[in-house]
């Protein structure tokens, strides 16, 4: 291969007594034009094959190209395709690698036009900067937010000296993860994951101090809620009756959400003897709620709910709720005075359908 020095950091020059074995790329750059104008060609001198390219160029912008490239250009045919007046089409002969470079400090004025593949390439390399421009200076959770990978968020959160990873899948329905970087944060605490599949990878055995575990529309193995001995904040999704032994072992539970589940029985949700909030979201086959009454150490309760026929007067004997949250078609407003009345010491606030809600 062929590669490129600066002169100046150039030390210890000697001359070899070897006689030098010339490669081919030699001889196609003497058959192409010699040395001279291979290395015109390449603004940056960063090596490579010589290609042809296409360039929209601003008339006023032409003088960058002979600086950059010479003389050796040639107006493109297509100009009879060019609907802007103040630009022209051009084609010069450069490596790759140069082009790049040159095209992207020169973006205000030129546009590649082809090869699709290259100008694929810039683009990619523009969206590769802005979105550094994007979290460089943002809060963690704008980055979180914005992260393209597991890895990218995970060396967000390290970066930060924060015990929380927030990563959101990007890919529909469910980006699939490698769940082994986790390992690189064993102090991880938090951790939330949402339209992500794990592949059945068990991987909360390498986060001893995980506390708080969320996976919303995301595919994990349920071994992992056994493997987590400080869990005690839980969110999950979509699960159904065979999730009921595994979440049945969590029994140090204080916190715990329920989206979109379709258990038969949620009962042995009164087994948890610590559980002090608790969030059910959506349960379609949850009809009969009114277990809750019988959990006496519960402060928070959320319900989000859009069935007209729930029966809510179990709140009435829930004494020691501090806090209730509840997204209900159901509930008037004078069933909401009289809860208040019920219950003195508790914050309510009832919602109704979300239709209604966009509407006020």
């Amino acid at each position: 291969s062929m590669l490129s020095w600066r002169v100046d950091r150039l030390r210890d020059v000697d001359m070899l007594k070897t006689v030098r074995v010339e490669i081919p790329m030699c001889k196609e750059i003497r058959a192409s034009g010699g040395w001279e104008k291979y290395i015109d060609a390449q603004p940056e001198l960063s090596g490579g094959k010589i290609e042809t390219f296409k360039l929209q160029c601003a008339r006023d912008a032409i003088d960058e190209i002979v600086d950059a490239f010479g003389r050796d250009f040639v107006i493109a045919p297509e100009q009879t395709e060019n609907i802007d007046p103040d630009t022209v089409i051009i084609a010069v002969r450069a490596t790759r690698e140069s082009m790049k470079v040159w095209a992207i400090a020169h973006s205000d004025s030129i546009v590649v036009l082809s090869p699709d593949n290259f100008r694929d390439e810039i683009m990619e390399a523009f969206k590769e900067a802005q979105h550094l421009y994007r979290t460089s200076k943002a809060p963690l959770h704008f980055r979180l937010f914005c992260a393209r990978s597991l890895p990218e968020a995970l060396k967000f959160s390290m970066a930060a000296g924060r015990k929380v990873l927030i990563y959101h899948g990007r890919k529909q329905p469910q980006e699939i993860i490698d769940t082994s970087v986790l390992a690189k944060y064993p102090a991880l605490q938090r951790l939330s994951l949402s339209y992500c599949d794990t592949q059945e990878q068990i991987f909360t055995d390498k986060l001893p101090l995980l506390s708080s575990l969320s996976m919303i529309r995301s595919n994990f193995n349920l071994e992992n809620l056994r493997n987590a001995p400080m869990l005690t904040d839980l969110v999950v999704s979509d699960l159904d009756d065979s999730a009921v032994p595994a979440l049945m072992s969590l029994t140090n539970l204080r916190s715990l959400t329920l989206a979109d589940c379709r258990f038969s029985d949620c009962s042995f949700i009164r087994i948890y003897p610590n559980l002090t909030r608790l969030e059910l979201r959506f349960n379609e086959k949850m009809t009969d709620v009114s277990f809750l009454a019988k959990l006496s150490g519960l402060k928070t309760l959320k319900i989000r709910d859009n069935r007209h026929d729930r029966d809510y007067s179990f709140l009435k004997q829930m004494k020691s709720l501090t806090r209730l949250i509840i997204d209900s078609p159901q509930i008037s407003e004078q069933d909401e005075e009289a809860l208040q009345k019920m219950l003195p010491n508790c914050r309510i606030s009832v919602r109704k359908s979300f239709a209604e809600m966009r509407r006020e």
